[in-house]
């Protein structure tokens, strides 16, 4: 019983982990594309 709860819980960490993941992803991605606007905005030096 212990195992299989210790098994459970690690599954959901992984779980929690790789969301998480997925979460700062998709911002990473917003943060390019902003920081890619503003470079096209700037002039270059």
């Amino acid at each position: 019983m212990a195992q299989t709860f210790a098994a459970l819980a690690m599954s959901a960490r992984m779980e929690h982990m790789q969301w998480r993941l997925r979460v700062h992803g998709d911002q990473l991605e917003d943060v390019k594309k902003a920081m890619d606007s503003l470079r096209r905005e700037l002039p270059e030096r």
